[in-house]
């Protein structure tokens, strides 16, 4: 055989390989271009590495694959639309007869689907799924927030007793009738504020107690030399009282300064010396103490020295330690200081009366006639009590106020609707009641 025919039977097996390859490439969707690249083992290294024929017909894998392959080739692909950065070297499924390719080996139904890298799909003009056409998963919505629940509005609080919202009706100041007593004789008052508070919890302060004292003294207007740490200014609720506290000695300063100290809280211990002080200085009552009633308690020598006296004449009077401690220095509060000074008031007797004042209380009993005199001396009158069923408003009147005697009760004529409710009247103050019967 001559060499020239040796040269074309050695090219023949080429174009066979070759024609072999383009046929088969079609069959199986490959550009002509791509078959060309499909070597035989005895072919020179190709250009890039391709699934061999035996790995296009393998078994398909089930699972659709999301992941980047390493070292993967993206691209910028228009895929139905959409525009994604896409692994080319991925793999994708088509059915042997199909235009599309598929992320998942599944997707349609496919039967015994070939295998191949999205690069070959795409050159070989085959075009995406709709069904799997993303690169990855439809990303979730944008999550839209709810909006924050409106929030339910905290109720004003309501009153509770006599207008106050901080003062609870069942109260033990209020069902002993010591805060009715301390506000009908205006020894104390609630917030001015407008939050419609009492504060019965609320430690009493210097300015505070002094303010109680001066109001109990008649509001006398004083000179006085002015505290370094005290407000004189017009707005001032408390400057007349200081005024006053330090003019009449009641309330002096802290020893060695020319402090006040208006907004420091007062101790029990403290309030008791103010009190006494008020009652040797400007009711002129002796206010000398055995000491029994004082030394009957567990806490008693934990009253400081300087207190001892007065604290000893305010437990004997019944303004202090009605509990079974004193508790001295604890602090006092201002439902403490309702008791404490309606019954120092009950001893020392309202200043501002002892000047000629009176107070006339008209009870509304309907169609009848009631009236509840405080008289200049501190004594106490009762004229008339309206009709039968009056009987219980006139007693809880009187008992709101403080009281629980009655001094002078006169009955001014026998009609019911006057002296009707006398007798129930009568029943409640019993104890403390003496009664002259006289005909006018």
């Amino acid at each position: 055989m001559s060499s020239g025919e040796s040269a074309g039977k050695r090219r023949c097996p080429r174009i066979v390989v070759a024609i072999i390859a383009v046929l088969l490439g079609m069959a199986l969707g490959f550009s002509a271009q791509a078959a060309l690249d499909v070597q035989p083992a005895f072919a020179g290294p190709s250009k890039q590495a391709v699934p061999s024929v035996q790995a296009a017909f393998a078994a398909p894998n089930t699972q659709t694959a999301f992941a980047t392959t390493e070292g993967a080739s993206i691209e910028t692909l228009q895929q139905g639309g959409i525009e994604l950065q896409a692994d080319m070297g991925r793999t994708v499924w088509c059915s042997r007869s199909g235009s599309k390719y598929h992320y998942s080996s599944t997707c349609s139904g496919m039967k015994n689907p070939i295998a191949m890298t999205l690069q070959q799909a795409v050159d070989s003009g085959k075009q995406p799924c709709s069904k799997c056409v993303h690169e990855s998963p439809t990303p979730d919505p944008a999550p839209n927030p709810s909006p924050d629940p409106t929030p339910t509005p905290t109720p004003d609080p309501q009153p509770q007793y006599r207008g106050f919202v901080d003062v609870p009706a069942d109260s033990w100041y209020v069902e002993s009738g010591v805060f009715d007593y301390a506000l009908g004789h205006g020894l104390m008052k609630g917030y001015s504020d407008g939050s419609n508070r009492f504060g019965p919890d609320d430690s009493i302060t210097r300015a505070m107690a002094v303010t109680v004292l001066w109001r109990m003294a008649g509001e006398p207007a004083c000179e006085a030399a002015d505290f370094d740490d005290a407000d004189y200014s017009e707005d001032s609720w408390y400057k007349d009282a200081v005024r006053w506290a330090r003019a009449s000695e009641v309330v002096k300063g802290y020893e060695g300064t020319n402090l006040f100290g208006p907004n420091d809280p007062v101790t029990r211990e403290q309030f008791a010396v103010m009190v006494a002080r008020f009652a040797s200085t400007i009711s002129h009552i002796d206010t000398s103490s055995t000491g029994a009633a004082l030394a009957a308690k567990p806490d008693a020598a934990s009253v400081s020295d300087w207190a001892h006296d007065a604290v000893a004449w305010s437990v004997g009077q019944g303004i202090l330690g009605g509990a079974s401690i004193i508790d001295p220095q604890g602090t006092a509060t201002r439902c403490q200081g309702c008791k404490m000074l309606s019954i120092a008031h009950k001893i020392i007797g309202n200043q501002g009366a002892s000047h000629g004042e009176a107070r006339v209380h008209f009870i509304d009993v309907g169609q009848g006639d009631s009236e509840f005199i405080e008289l200049p001396n501190g004594k106490t009158m009762l004229i008339d009590a309206g009709t039968t069923e009056s009987g219980e408003k006139v007693a809880s009147y009187i008992a709101g106020l403080g009281y629980s005697r009655i001094d002078y009760v006169i009955a001014t004529h026998p009609h019911e609707d006057h002296i009707g409710g006398m007798a129930r009247v009568l029943r409640s103050f019993d104890a403390a009641c003496d009664v002259e019967h006289r005909h006018l």
